[in-house]
């Protein structure tokens, strides 16, 4: 399946963090078609995946305003079904046209997410993330999607940047990630730990 590469990242720039204060990684993405199936593996001990194999692509980092981040999730029962969606929103600052391109190509396409959380696991220390946008049911089919709006208000001081909303449908709860991902630094990547994966 063909998919648009996102070859950089959109982590805050020199000077990104000043006019909106409280910058924070919330989570790594990928273009839906670049996931491997072969090489995802699902623990049969706990609710994790345990390897998330993805092509010669790395994942995109993307840098969120802390304090307008939040992941929600809701459960549905409804006509003997199991359904549960997602939605992560958030604010990226400073509108440029690096930005602009990138965020309009993942608009194009599903998205799949690890999204690390604020507590580690005990034994490797390592944070505890979430994957949002593939699960062991649907696979590819609960990828996620990407709405991006402008934001630039008139006064001094006001917002400037876009605004994201990212929603998912899954099968199942998000699996946790217990495994390890490279991502773009620009430069050769960059690996980063999650959960209870050991080198």
């Amino acid at each position: 399946m063909a998919y648009c590469a996102i070859e950089e990242d959109l982590r805050a720039n020199c000077g990104d963090e000043y006019p909106t204060a409280g910058l924070n990684t919330i989570a790594y993405m990928i273009p839906i078609g670049a996931l491997d199936e072969s090489g995802i593996t699902v623990s049969d001990t706990t609710h994790a995946f345990t390897a998330f194999a993805v092509d010669t692509l790395n994942w995109s980092p993307v840098e969120l305003k802390i304090d307008s981040g939040a992941l929600t999730a809701e459960n549905a029962k409804d006509g003997g079904g199991n359904l549960q969606s997602y939605t992560i929103e958030g604010f990226i600052s400073n509108n440029t046209p690096s930005k602009s391109f990138k965020l309009e190509n993942l608009g194009k396409q599903r998205v799949c997410l690890v999204v690390p959380l604020n507590t580690r696991d005990s034994a490797t220390k390592n944070r505890l993330a979430k994957v949002i946008g593939y699960d062991s049911i649907k696979g590819k089919g609960a990828g996620a999607h990407l709405t991006v709006g402008d934001t630039v208000e008139a006064e001094s001081g006001g917002k400037n940047g876009y605004t994201l909303e990212i929603t998912a449908a899954q099968g199942e709860s998000a699996r946790f990630a217990d495994f390890q991902i490279t991502f773009e630094d620009g430069a050769t990547g960059t690996t980063a730990d999650f959960g209870a994966y050991t080198a």
